[in-house]
């Protein structure tokens, strides 16, 4: 039994195409994935972490989390009905 050797720059192609496949599913978030948190106390929006305040989300108001930015606890996602940015400090 012989065993088809693949050439090297086939052999890389498919290495590179394997990768960004990989690389594009780790970046997909499904549109379900949002968790619906109630802040505590007033808390603001911002357009990025420690950027323009953009709204303020009053306390017992709803804040989509769409992911969390690790640095510094931040979490992205919008109030309800509001623009996308960034919350600090939010426990759902």
């Amino acid at each position: 039994m012989r065993t088809a050797m693949i050439s090297t720059p086939k052999r890389i192609a498919l290495t590179l195409a394997a990768a960004v496949a990989a690389a594009t599913l780790v970046g997909v978030t499904p549109a379900h994935a949002q968790m619906l948190c109630h802040v505590q106390q007033d808390t603001w929006v911002y357009s990025a972490p420690g950027r323009t305040a953009l709204y303020l989300v009053p306390a017992g108001g709803g804040f989509y989390l769409d992911y969390w930015w690790n640095a510094g606890g931040w979490a992205a996602g919008h109030g309800v009905g509001q623009a996308d940015g960034f919350i600090r400090g939010l426990s759902c």
